[in-house]
C-alpha cells in the first residue's frame, strides 16, 4: 500500500494524465493479482476469503479517477474479483449515487441467482424494483434474502411492512411474521407499532 502511495505521489506531479493513470492502473492491477485472498481455516477445513486488503487498493485507485472514469473502474475490478461481495455493494453505491441506474440494473441482475450473503446489497435490489413498480419480484427479493440471513432482524422488518403496505392479504403476513418468529428472531415491539398505527390511520 505504501508504494502505491509513493507512486501515486509521484504520478500526481506528471503532466500526461492519461499516462499516469495508465501506469497507475498496471500497478495497481499487479498488486491485486499477487496478492491472497484465499486463507486456510485455522480450526477446520477448507478457506475462508478476504478481500479487505483488495478494497483499500481500489479505493486509492479510484480515489484518483474522475466521476466519469469511475463506474468502468469498479466494473473492471468486479470482473477480476467477482465473489468479492463488498466491491459490488460499493460499485452499485456510486452508480446508484450518480443515476446510473442502468450499471445498478446490470450490477444487481444477479444478486436473487448468486444470492450474496450481504443485506445491502439486498436492500438496494429491493429498491431497484420498487422504482420500477415491481412488487412481485421485490415479494420473492425479500423471501430470498430472509432464507439467506434468517437472523437479520431489520430485513425481517422491512419484509413484514412492505408486505402490510404492498401485498394487503392478511394471512401472507403472518405467514411471514411465524417464520419470522420461528427463527427466533423478536420483532414484536415493532409489530405493535406498526399494527397500531395502521389501525389508528384507518379509524381516522
Amino acid at each position: 500500500m505504501e508504494y502505491l502511495k509513493h507512486h501515486l505521489s509521484r504520478l500526481q506531479s506528471i503532466q500526461d494524465k492519461m499516462a499516469a493513470t495508465k501506469t497507475l492502473r498496471e500497478l495497481t492491477n499487479r498488486c491485486l493479482v499477487s496478492m491472497p485472498t484465499s486463507f486456510p481455516r485455522q480450526h477446520s477445513q477448507g478457506h475462508w476469503q478476504d478481500y479487505s486488503f483488495h478494497n483499500k487498493v481500489v479505493d486509492l485507485f479510484v480515489g484518483c479517477l474522475e466521476k466519469g472514469q469511475r463506474s468502468s473502474a469498479y466494473e473492471n475490478f468486479l470482473r477480476m474479483m467477482p465473489n468479492n461481495v463488498n466491491l459490488n455493494l460499493r460499485a452499485v453505491e456510486h452508480a446508484f449515487a450518480t443515476d446510473d441506474i442502468q450499471l445498478a440494473r446490470s450490477l444487481l441482475a444477479t444478486v436473487s441467482k448468486e444470492q450474496p450473503p450481504c443485506v445491502g446489497l439486498w436492500q438496494l435490489a429491493v429498491h431497484l424494483h420498487l422504482q420500477d413498480g415491481n412488487i412481485n419480484k421485490v415479494s420473492r427479493l425479500y423471501k430470498q434474502a430472509t432464507r439467506l440471513l434468517p437472523h437479520h432482524a431489520p430485513l425481517w422488518k422491512d419484509y413484514i411492512l412492505f408486505e402490510a403496505v404492498y401485498g394487503g392479504k392478511e394471512d401472507r403476513v403472518n405467514t411471514i411474521i411465524n417464520r419470522c418468529r420461528q427463527q427466533g428472531v423478536n420483532v414484536e415491539e415493532y409489530l405493535s407499532t406498526i399494527f397500531k398505527t395502521s389501525s389508528t390511520s384507518s379509524k381516522s
